[in-house]
């Protein structure tokens, strides 16, 4: 039942996290029932990163914490598994970028897992790129990558791609990002993988977009939305936000307003860092395009301090030079 359900939840986009998180759920209530404590390890994995992906990383940490307790007597593989994802977690969540190299440091050191080892590699070098570290990251993340090309793993070396892309989008170089995601966009495709394709299709319109590719992106972002799962969040909301750059660009305001509001809904309730600082500079890019100079400088502003709090020194830096050029 939780593999089930976490499959379908990745592979089939008619499939709704809430509907397979939900299943999870039961499976995990009649493990604890019967007393399977490595049942229970797995369902509070897989019930954690269900919320994880709807955006609550908080009670996720909960439940893989007590996941690890319970792994600690019953499966050190289980355990690897949970920290694989309390590992990506530090990427997209609020914890700080040195707390975040910090713990991916401990887990390289300690873990005898080479999965979870090529995933700690790949977030402490997307930590590293996002502190100014750009050089230092970039081998972190070329490592990692290649840890998972070595274990025959092709669906998350290809997934490396969000991680890398992104740390080269912070850094200004969109063609790398582009490179790298069409790339992964092709491998996915190839293995009609969705779980991580519509990810990796979402920041592929982000880098076109940052190329002046403005009708690749949009095709990009239509093609997000037919991938994603209904309330798979992170897609979702980046999708609306390259398009809202983008029809902005094209003068149709109203659309763009529209879109930012839309994602909006979806970022706000949620504790992703990574989509708040997004939502932010979105919407500065929009107010900017429509004259709206005091809008465009109370989100930039907020950028920062999103940015300041997370260690996110690029992104800061950035917001800064905007903020400059009033």
């Amino acid at each position: 039942m939780l593999a089930r359900a976490e499959a379908e939840s990745q592979d089939d986009p008619t499939v709704t996290l809430r509907d397979a998180m939900a299943t999870a759920e039961q499976a995990l209530a009649e493990l604890e029932r019967v007393g399977d404590d490595e049942g229970v390890v797995w369902a509070l994995r897989v019930v954690g990163a269900f919320k994880a992906w709807l955006g609550n990383s908080a009670e996720a940490e909960r439940l893989w914490v007590r996941a690890l307790e319970r792994a600690e007597n019953t499966s050190p593989r289980h355990a690897n598994e949970v920290l694989i994802w309390m590992t990506w977690a530090l990427w997209w969540g609020p914890t700080p970028v040195d707390e975040g190299i910090r713990r991916c440091d401990e887990f390289i050191r300690r873990s005898s897992s080479k999965r979870l080892e090529a995933t700690a590699l790949l977030i402490r070098g997307n930590l590293k790129a996002a502190r100014g570290r750009l050089e230092e990251g970039r081998e972190d993340l070329a490592a990692g990558r290649l840890l998972f090309h070595e274990l025959g793993d092709r669906i998350w070396w290809a997934g490396a791609a969000t991680l890398i892309a992104d740390a080269e989008l912070w850094a200004g170089a969109a063609e790398r990002a582009y490179e790298v995601l069409a790339e992964a966009h092709a491998a996915l495709a190839e293995r009609s993988e969705t779980g991580y394709l519509s990810s990796i299709v979402g920041k592929h319109a982000q880098a076109a977009l940052e190329l002046g590719r403005v009708d690749e992106a949009l095709e990009l972002a239509d093609e997000t939305e037919r991938l994603a799962a209904p309330d798979d969040l992170e897609p979702h909301a980046s999708r609306r936000l390259v398009r809202a750059r983008a029809l902005a660009r094209r003068g149709d305001l109203d659309a763009a307003d529209k879109l930012i509001r839309e994602a909006a809904e979806i970022v706000e309730p949620t504790d992703y860092t990574t989509l708040h600082l997004e939502l932010e500079l979105a919407r500065a890019d929009v107010d900017r395009q429509a004259g709206r100079h005091d809008g465009e400088r109370r989100a930039l502003e907020h950028a920062i301090e999103i940015a300041e709090a997370k260690g996110n020194l690029v992104a800061a830096q950035q917001a800064r030079g905007r903020l400059a050029e009033f």
